[in-house]
């Protein structure tokens, strides 16, 4: 191979002419270096993105990743801490593809913004910000309890942060925000103070709450959880002590290890492995090929449980095919699984002459049905 063969194999990979992106994928370019805005490093301050609508664009910019370093300050941001964020927040990363740099080096904003007046030292700053951002957050409960305040600016006025800091904040009156509640929003803040009234005008970044996946009815032990059992619930924070299932993949099909109350999360402890096939059973093998199934009927020479890939062989033909297990004594032939691997023969499909039964079957002589999905219900 030439040096020019190189280069044009190099250019090529550079350009993304080699693994051209999916065609319904947004696009997100990560920068190398970046400063943020704000007081919270957002998506659109670490990566450009393209190939998505207006609104997606938007919603995704307005992500907050992390706090922003201090003035003079820089912090790393890794695209894998980019994909958890968005990951956590509900997206679909499939949807997804991320270009560019493997990590970003975010400066902290400039001096000018950040400067707080000598009167009033950081702590009583960042109790000000505390008490700010708690009362905006309990009028968001009110108006739309899926989003919370990711950050908040305070005018940095000495009049203001005295009557902030000075007045009770039971008596205190939040107003302001607008649908879509997302990204910056204006707020108006009335106090109350020795007789007299201030309104203070204030920006505040929202952002979605993190979901997370519950049970929507108690379950007893031994139950198979399926899709019917979960749901998505917004809290303010996901758990950091344990670690929970937050993939329905990792829970569907799962038996309950013991009694469990409804709304809960479940992590490990709570679900076991269900056999839901095991040698020598009889399994109806469905191949999908997009609104069109085709069903027959085979024998199970593995055990398996939900998700997991065993191998069958038809009843009339002895041949060899491979399946996921979707259900109990039910298997599925996807795309992926299509190609017969090695000392395997493939799961062939014929059609059977017009006139000759109601529709187009399988080799062992089973008509089409079509595919439906089901999505899970979110829990207020």
């Amino acid at each position: 191979m030439t040096s020019m063969h190189i280069r044009i194999i190099i250019t090529s990979l550079a350009l993304g002419i080699v693994c051209p992106r999916a065609a319904d994928a947004a696009l997100i370019l990560l920068r190398q270096q970046s400063t943020a805005t704000t007081a919270v490093i957002r998506l659109g301050d670490v990566a450009e993105i393209r190939g998505a609508d207006p609104a997606t664009m938007q919603r995704l910019e307005s992500v907050a990743i992390q706090p922003a370093p201090d003035s003079g300050r820089h912090v790393r941001v890794r695209v894998q801490d980019i994909k958890s964020r968005l990951q956590a927040l509900g997206e679909n990363l499939t949807h997804l593809e991320f270009r560019g740099s493997s990590i970003v080096e975010v400066s902290g904003p400039p001096v000018e913004r950040t400067t707080r007046s000598p009167r009033f030292s950081n702590r009583q700053q960042n109790q000000l910000e505390r008490r700010v951002s708690d009362a905006i957050q309990k009028y968001l409960e009110t108006v739309n309890n899926t989003v919370r305040v990711a950050a908040v600016a305070v005018p940095n006025d000495p009049e203001i942060v005295r009557a902030l800091l000075t007045s009770n904040v039971a008596y205190w009156k939040i107003s302001g925000g607008q649908a879509p509640w997302n990204g910056k929003q204006q707020f108006q803040v009335h106090t109350h103070r020795q007789a007299e009234n201030h309104v203070v005008e204030l920006t505040a970044l929202l952002e979605p709450k993190p979901r997370m996946l519950v049970l929507r009815h108690p379950v007893a032990a031994g139950h198979v959880i399926s899709r019917d059992d979960l749901a998505w619930k917004p809290v303010s924070s996901l758990p950091r002590r344990r670690a929970i299932l937050n993939d329905p993949r990792s829970l569907i099909g799962r038996e309950s290890s013991r009694n469990l109350p409804e709304g809960r999360p479940l992590s490990e402890k709570d679900v076991k492995r269900s056999l839901l096939v095991k040698r020598g059973d009889t399994v109806t093998v469905y191949s999908r090929a997009g609104a069109v199934t085709i069903k027959t009927v085979a024998r199970a020479r593995d055990e398996g449980g939900y998700g997991e890939q065993i191998a069958l062989q038809t009843l009339d033909t002895n041949r060899t095919i491979v399946a996921r297990v979707v259900d109990f004594h039910i298997a599925e032939i996807t795309p992926d699984l299509s190609k017969p691997q090695q000392g395997q023969r493939g799961f062939k499909v014929r059609y059977a002459p017009a006139g000759r039964g109601s529709g187009p079957r399988s080799e062992a002589g089973t008509t089409l049905t079509s595919r439906t999905s089901t999505r899970l219900p979110r829990q207020r």
